[in-house]
């Protein structure tokens, strides 16, 4: 890699970065500038996130907005549907017994948390507690296991000389728009570099690309993976190299962000 590539890379993460997100996507988009081909970043998964703070907005008698904040910067909305108006003090004190137990309680734990240990101090404080409590519930239990794609030069392929014939390259752009797909392709990653040339994909659509994927962690714990498809013809060193180094400094600032 040259001088260059490396001073690119090493910017992303010049600046300290307070949100999972923004760090994936830069490492997402830095990699497609690079190699002017398509990239992909499989994000962790919010369960793997802790939680920080949560704020519950009624919008209407019977509904309310859970916000949660995440140690990573991660925001997620879902709505709350109770089967009957609650009390705005109830919602107040809800809030703050929640963000008193839990805070720094991993995402996938919460619910289970709630039911055997936050229970007693609602039962306690809160008329209904049991209604806003199942309803709670509901809520956390569609939340935490979704898997989170970003994408960088969707669109590069279309300046590849092996996609000129635009039936293959719609195949292939239909292909890397369905997600579940997509996420097959990372099902086997194993830790590190791993190089899949055309129909080792197992895709049709894929037959005269190449799939390299590197892992990234945090800490000792893989998290994630970040993949470049191009054509077979790719020069390999190059983008195994900018893999190598972009999957390094993600996975180094994540682990700054997580201990943070």
């Amino acid at each position: 890699l040259s001088i260059t590539d490396l001073n690119i890379i090493h910017s992303i993460f010049k600046e300290k970065i307070f949100e999972l997100e923004k760090a994936v996507q830069k490492s997402a988009q830095v990699l497609s500038d690079l190699t002017n081909y398509t990239s992909i970043v499989l994000g962790p998964r919010l369960s793997e996130n802790h939680l920080k703070q949560i704020q519950i907005v009624p919008v209407q008698p019977k509904k309310a907005v859970a916000i949660l904040v995440t140690n990573t910067g991660h925001v997620e909305n879902k709505t709350i549907n109770f089967p009957a108006e609650v009390n705005l003090s109830d919602l107040e004190k809800l809030v703050n017994i929640l963000n008193e137990r839990l805070r720094g309680v991993p995402i996938s734990e919460l619910k289970d948390r709630i039911f055997k240990e936050v229970v007693i101090f609602l039962k306690s404080h809160i008329q209904n507690y049991d209604t806003i409590l199942h309803a709670l519930g509901a809520t956390l239990d569609s939340s935490v296991q979704t898997d989170r794609l970003f994408f960088g030069g969707k669109i590069n392929m279309l300046n590849q000389p092996e996609f000129h014939d635009i039936d293959r390259v719609k195949s292939l752009l239909s292909l890397i728009e369905k997600e579940q797909e997509i996420l097959r392709l990372f099902q086997s990653t194993e830790s590190g570099i791993t190089i899949k040339i055309g129909k080792e994909n197992d895709y049709e659509e894929m037959e005269n690309c190449s799939l390299i994927t590197a892992t990234y962690t945090v800490g000792s714990k893989q998290i994630g993976s970040i993949a470049v498809i191009g054509p077979t013809r790719m020069d390999y060193s190059r983008v195994v190299g900018l893999l190598q180094h972009v999957s390094s400094d993600l996975s180094k600032a994540l682990t700054s962000l997580y201990d943070g």
